[in-house]
């Protein structure tokens, strides 16, 4: 049987329109963003490998939820406070399609597991990774 989880459309719309929008039930913006790719991709992603998830995971939420592919996110428009602005347009889009959506895994043989160390250097990082490992520490 499939895994399947809800997530609020505001984090639907994080994922598909790249916007972080407060979402009920997460303390700060970006925690659903980590909250529904993390579920999606089967691992906690670390902040420089959310593009990468998010790459793996949008085709298969759009597949899951098609509205998703006509929903634009409109610019703001000059003078007004974006974080309301992102606010009320997350409200109208609610009441338009509903608030809480199904999401499901996406195939573990469509997301790349890699180490931290692996994810830096593919994106070009070039210098010393040092890697520290807590459970090797002194015993005193």
């Amino acid at each position: 049987m499939t895994q399947v989880r809800k997530f609020h459309t505001g984090a639907l719309l994080s994922i598909t329109t790249r916007i972080a929008f407060q979402v009920p039930g997460y303390e700060y913006t970006l925690a659903c963003v980590y909250d529904i790719l993390g579920f999606m991709c089967g691992e906690e992603p670390y902040t420089h490998s959310l593009p990468r998830f998010r790459v793996e995971a949008l085709p298969y939420l759009l597949d899951q939820h098609p509205w998703l592919r006509d929903v634009t996110y409109p610019p703001c428009p000059a003078g007004e406070d974006k974080k309301q602005h992102a606010t009320d347009w997350l409200q109208k889009i609610c009441a338009q399609y509903g608030e809480w959506f199904d999401v499901e895994p996406i195939p573990m043989d469509d997301h790349d597991i890699l180490s931290p160390e692996e994810d830096l250097k593919r994106l070009g990082f070039k210098g010393t990774i040092i890697t520290i490992d807590p459970s090797e520490g002194d015993n005193e």
